[in-house]
């Protein structure tokens, strides 16, 4: 287990999926846009320290689930962008996503 942990970030995959802006989501997906970019310390925290987000979505197909994910990845690398002084790697390494669609968590 620890050679996995220790290796794991050798494993990061970067896409480069369309962006997608927050205005062409309907009412819930932005709702959902909106808690995941929310900035940190608007956030409530945990009595444990932890603040990494977690975001569990689910519906049928066709709900709009990989386009509300996409939406956020967009928005959350562009705020990285926009920081003074960011990088290429800054920008690429924003978010982890783990298996984001149904499809992915079976490959």
């Amino acid at each position: 287990f620890k050679h996995a942990w220790d290796s794991w970030p050798d494993c990061v995959r970067v896409g480069n999926a369309e962006h997608v802006s927050r205005d062409s989501l309907d009412a819930f997906q932005q709702f959902a846009h909106d808690i995941a970019v929310m900035p940190r310390e608007l956030r409530p925290r945990r009595d444990d320290g932890l603040d990494a987000l977690r975001v569990y979505m689910m519906g049928t197909a066709g709900t709009g689930k990989t386009r509300t994910v996409r939406a956020i990845v967009s928005t959350l690398r562009e705020h990285v962008r926009a920081s003074p002084g960011s990088r290429a790697e800054d920008v690429d390494g924003a978010v982890a996503l783990g298996a984001p669609t149904g499809c992915a968590s079976f490959t």
